[in-house]
């Protein structure tokens, strides 16, 4: 059988783990952009303002980011995701 460079196992490990942290909270933020449109308890004005606030938020900066906000504009601008992706995002919940 062949046996791993444990360098490249690491490494490997190391890529996927990152992945998945990515993914995580990628999905997160579509997690959340979903949440506030569908969300019963909020009246519709309230989801609107919300999303707006998010549109407003990736595109201008947040003024005071909560975690996930940080987190998804760190997501953004480290892999090169356009903004205007996350964008259409949002508008497709509208």
């Amino acid at each position: 059988y062949l046996r791993a460079d444990p360098y490249v196992v690491a490494d490997e490990a190391l890529y996927h783990a990152a992945q998945r942290a990515d993914a995580v909270d990628f999905y997160a933020f579509c997690r959340r952009i979903d949440d506030l449109a569908d969300d019963p308890g909020l009246p519709r004005d309230q989801r609107r303002a919300a999303l707006d606030a998010w549109s407003r938020g990736l595109s201008d900066g947040f003024g005071q980011p909560d975690e996930l906000e940080r987190s998804t504009v760190e997501l953004r601008d480290r892999l090169a995701i356009p903004t205007g992706l996350l964008l259409e995002i949002i508008d497709g919940c509208r």
